[in-house]
């Protein structure tokens, strides 16, 4: 049992070791690493990202890499004050979700008075912008980054705060003054009410080279016991690789494992890890008929699935 796992672990270190001399190229033009919060952006995502000036005020770190939607099937990726969307049959191609639509839920409005020098209007029916969160809707983009305001001066959360398609502004005074406007976390709200995995808010390696759109799956499973005795218990590793070689994480894998007498054994769904390595739990093996036990697995990423398979002897 030791011997077997010691062998496994070695087998495990190679590939590690393969997939980090991949790794030269970790941070270059079309790809970018964001320590704040361990997070890449990276091609179109990351050209949208920089086209605006201070990108950091306006739409924050990234909180995950880029991934498939489940829903929409196009990839996404969240930053604190905003969610990107890769449309790639339309212009622009990469947009921003409406968070602030999305998101909004009215409340009494504050009574502003009228004041034609310090509020403006952007559309003849809707809510004028005033004050500082003119200042600074007109300095960092206007209707074409955040849309139309969607409300007027209302509370929320104990501050005073004003919606817009794609953004909510907040006021908060015990800041310095040119700096009491700040955006708020709508991409991290929105990530909980959209009921996404919190497997991608996990960080990832800084040595990491983020996936570019994969169009296939490379799959390779292996048992941790080759033979075994029964009864006993059985680890399945799996690896999962894009068309070029490089590890794919956030991948859903599942499968079962069918033993010589017949029983069939189902393998939880997990998700491979930075690396693209999952590993199904172990399960109990406690048949008593030697011969040959089936083990196949599958792998889902998005709208690309495949299968692949391995074996173990029972003994």
């Amino acid at each position: 049992m030791k011997k077997n796992r010691w062998f496994l672990l070695f087998i495990l270190a190679g590939l590690l070791v393969v997939f980090g001399a991949r790794v030269t190229q970790a941070q270059s033009d079309e790809s970018r690493y964001f320590p704040e919060t361990g997070h890449w952006v990276e091609g179109e995502f990351l050209v949208k990202y920089e086209s605006v000036e201070n990108p950091e005020l306006v739409f924050g770190n990234p909180i995950t890499e880029k991934f498939r939607d489940t829903i929409s099937l196009i990839d996404v990726q969240y930053f604190e004050h905003a969610r990107f969307e890769l449309r790639p049959d339309e212009f622009p191609v990469v947009q921003l979700t409406p968070l602030g639509e999305l998101i909004y839920e009215p409340r009494p409005a504050l009574v502003v008075q009228p004041n034609t020098q310090a509020c403006k209007s952007f559309q003849s029916d809707g809510p004028p912008v005033c004050f500082e969160f003119l200042r600074f809707f007109e300095e960092y983009g206007g209707v074409s980054q955040f849309g139309f305001p969607i409300s007027g001066f209302e509370i929320h959360d104990g501050r005073i705060v004003q919606y817009f398609q794609r953004g909510r502004f907040e006021w908060h005074p015990e800041l310095s003054s040119g700096n009491q406007v700040v955006l708020s976390n709508l991409g991290q709200i929105y990530f909980l009410i959209h009921g996404e995995n919190p497997y991608y808010l996990k960080p990832a390696s800084s040595d990491y080279i983020p996936q570019q759109n994969p169009q296939s799956l490379k799959i390779r499973a292996f048992p941790e016991q080759p033979i075994m005795s029964v009864p006993g218990y059985q680890t399945i590793y799996i690896t999962v690789q894009d068309q070029y070689s490089q590890p794919i994480a956030g991948a859903t894998v599942s499968g079962y494992v069918n033993l010589p007498d017949g029983q069939t054994i189902t393998l939880p769904e997990i998700m491979t890890n930075e690396k693209g390595i999952a590993i199904a739990p172990a399960f109990l093996v406690s048949t008593y008929s030697i011969g040959v036990a089936e083990v196949v697995v599958q792998v889902k990423l998005g709208e690309i699935e495949k299968q692949a398979g391995t074996s173990f002897h029972v003994w």
